[in-house]
């Protein structure tokens, strides 16, 4: 095909002398190249933004293109304007029937304040559980030991087994381990324990007493 333009001027985006510009008049276009004055140019060479220019299918499909982009502007833009004259008038009317805003919806008054009643209630929930949970156990004989609740006789088996492990393992040092129980309260107030008293063997020797003369001539 032979068309003849005054003067045509572009830049090659691709192929042998790529971002190169090209002026000159039109002087032929084929199927698969065009040529610019005595420059030939591949048509794979012309971005579509450049076949649009020279080729009809490429302007077909761009003009179906751009009506589909404005059709589909169109549309959002007259969904916005609905929406908004929408939301102006229906507000007044929800609130004229005892409706609210809550998160981005129109609720019944009613069932926003369920819904705050429960949240508050959750939140109480999360406050009180630990006082509830300390007088449930503690009225049913169970303690905290080692931030575990614990019947008390098992608090006990568990302290008194921590005790004996202590010992075996001061015992295992070379250490005399006494249990504070076994010590007893000290003697008023003194550190030193009670002693028991000597046995006759270890008493002092005593002077045997003196004779009243009454059998010493008989002897």
């Amino acid at each position: 095909q032979v068309v003849e333009v005054d003067e045509v001027e572009l830049v090659r985006r691709g192929g042998v002398g790529m971002n190169t510009r090209v002026r000159g008049p039109l002087k032929a276009v084929s199927e698969e190249r065009i040529r610019v004055g005595s420059v030939w140019i591949l048509r794979s060479d012309l971005i579509p933004e450049q076949q649009v220019l020279f080729y009809k299918d490429q302007n077909e499909l761009s003009r179906t293109q751009f009506m589909h982009r404005k059709q589909i502007e169109l549309r959002r833009t007259r969904k916005n304007h609905f929406l908004s004259r929408f939301n102006a008038i229906a507000g007044k009317l929800y609130e004229a029937n005892n409706y609210a805003s809550h998160e981005g919806k129109w609720l019944p008054k009613v069932q926003i304040l369920d819904i705050m009643l429960a949240a508050k209630k959750k939140e109480a929930t999360v406050a009180m559980k630990p006082v509830v949970e300390e007088t449930v156990f503690l009225e049913n004989g169970y303690v905290r030991y080692e931030d575990e609740w614990v019947p008390n006789r098992i608090a006990e088996e568990r302290k008194l087994k921590a005790m004996l492990a202590r010992q075996n393992g001061a015992a295992a040092e070379g250490e005399t381990a006494i249990p504070d129980e076994a010590l007893g309260e000290p003697v008023n107030g003194s550190d030193i324990p009670p002693q028991a008293p000597k046995p006759p063997s270890e008493a002092p020797d005593q002077a045997p007493p003196e004779s009243d003369g009454l059998f010493d001539e008989a002897q």
